[in-house]
């Protein structure tokens, strides 16, 4: 039968293989914990914030995009196969050009207002986007300027080619870029249509004068004045100009050409005061900067502007060149992936969307208690993070806790190892509770 000092010497034991026990399980547990919380770190740095922030990203270009082709096809009613086509045509630009998908959009929402079918819109965007990338110019504001020339000129879709290579001839031959020449066309283009004045001409006059620093608007309502005064001028410039033998007319009273006019004005001996009599005081100073470059000048600049060819494409496949176009290239590129992924998320969150809506309805025309009662439940989850998360913090306590009752029974173990005992179990049973808690 053992005796007293037996059993002491045993329960010391026991004792000091249970603390050392209890070290090592914790040691083991924090050393895991550890390499947990560093995995989850490395994994929501690494994997899934990237995801997510793709995720959101495709979601809020495929809406931008959305947006955009839904304005498209408002104002133009297509619908069906035609829809579809300049959908399609869009985000091909997108993959393939420097231009955007969504820039794509919005430039096919300029040439609807002013008039182009689906079709036409389909076809015109390649020439559209030439000429926005000779000028280093944004798609939606090119095709707003290369759509109103063509609407002032009264000239059909079939000549916006012809209308873009001439801007950018005239771009990259005189004191001017392609949003001065939008300017002076805008003022200038429907009075010179109506007097019958060609489209390359009235370029080349514009362009000369961006030479004398007279440039956009200025140029345009300049020229318009000029034209005007020449249709219709008061006595006074009418007997100016029979004195210097200057007729600006035809026989069918139509306007002569603006190089047979500047060419008349070389000639005529006209003085600073004459073409102020006869233009006025804001077209006088623009006329004297024509005739001081001569007739020739503009004649040259006329025929260049005629024989443009396609240089819209080869200035923008120049621009595009090296390392600046590869990277607005990959931009692009890089759209067209984030529009792809969404066509798969956007119609599951619309759907989701719409579902959500009329509860969020609903529960604004709710009684006022059952408002309460909702608002006081969110109250309570509001205040339940703050309350885990200090239980979190005492989790680690009960772990000391516990090694320190192993301690606790080393020392009081002779004495009485059933306290040691009691006291694992209510330990055991308070972070039983406080797991419960937390899930």
């Amino acid at each position: 039968m053992p005796n007293v000092g037996d059993l002491t010497v045993k329960i010391k034991g026991d004792a000091k293989s249970l603390e050392s026990a209890l070290d090592g399980a914790s040691s083991k547990l924090k050393k895991t914990g550890d390499k947990m919380k560093g995995l989850g770190k490395k994994m929501s740095l690494g994997i899934t914030a990237p995801i997510a922030g793709i995720g959101v990203g495709a979601i809020m270009t495929g809406a931008n995009f959305e947006k955009g082709m839904n304005r498209v096809a408002a104002l133009t009613q297509a619908t069906g196969s035609d829809f579809d086509a300049m959908r399609d045509k869009a985000k091909e630009l997108g993959r393939t050009t420097a231009f955007s998908a969504t820039q794509s959009a919005d430039a096919m929402g300029f040439l609807a207002m002013a008039g182009f079918k689906s079709n036409e819109i389909v076809g015109a965007m390649p020439s559209v986007l030439n000429l926005a990338a000779a000028a280093q110019m944004d798609l939606g504001e090119a095709a707003d300027i290369t759509s109103n020339i063509m609407t002032g000129f009264g000239m059909e879709v079939s000549d916006l080619n012809r209308i873009n290579n001439v801007l950018v001839k005239g771009m990259t031959s005189a004191n001017v870029d392609l949003s001065m020449l939008g300017e002076s066309m805008k003022y200038v283009g429907p009075v010179a249509a109506s007097a019958g004045m060609q489209f390359e001409e009235t370029a080349a006059a514009v362009a000369l004068l961006g030479n004398a620093g007279i440039q956009g608007s200025m140029a345009g309502t300049a020229l318009r004045g000029a034209m005007t005064r020449l249709l219709t001028p008061s006595d006074e410039a009418a007997a100016t100009m029979q004195k210097l033998g200057i007729n600006a007319l035809d026989s069918q009273g139509n306007l002569k050409s603006m190089q047979e006019i500047v060419a008349q004005l070389e000639t005529s001996g006209m003085s600073t005061a004459d073409a102020m009599t006869i233009f006025g005081q804001r077209a006088g100073p623009a006329m004297l900067a024509l005739v001081e470059q001569g007739s020739g000048a503009l004649s040259d600049m006329t025929k260049s502007l005629v024989n443009s060819g396609d240089i819209a494409e080869e200035v923008a496949s120049t621009q595009m060149e090296g390392m600046s176009g590869a990277v607005t290239e990959m931009k692009s590129a890089f759209e067209g992936l984030m529009i792809a992924i969404s066509e798969d998320i956007l119609p599951v969150l619309t759907m989701l969307i719409d579902k959500v809506t009329p509860l969020i309805q609903k529960f604004a025309s709710a009684p006022k208690p059952l408002k309460l009662i909702v608002i006081g439940i969110a109250a309570l989850a509001m205040v339940m993070g703050p309350i885990l998360l200090i239980i979190g913090m005492l989790i680690p306590g009960i772990t000391a806790l516990t090694t320190g009752i192993g301690v606790m029974s080393a020392a009081f173990g002779a004495l009485n190892l059933s306290m040691g005992v009691v006291l694992l179990v209510v330990v055991g049973i308070a972070a039983a509770i406080a797991a419960i808690i937390i899930v």
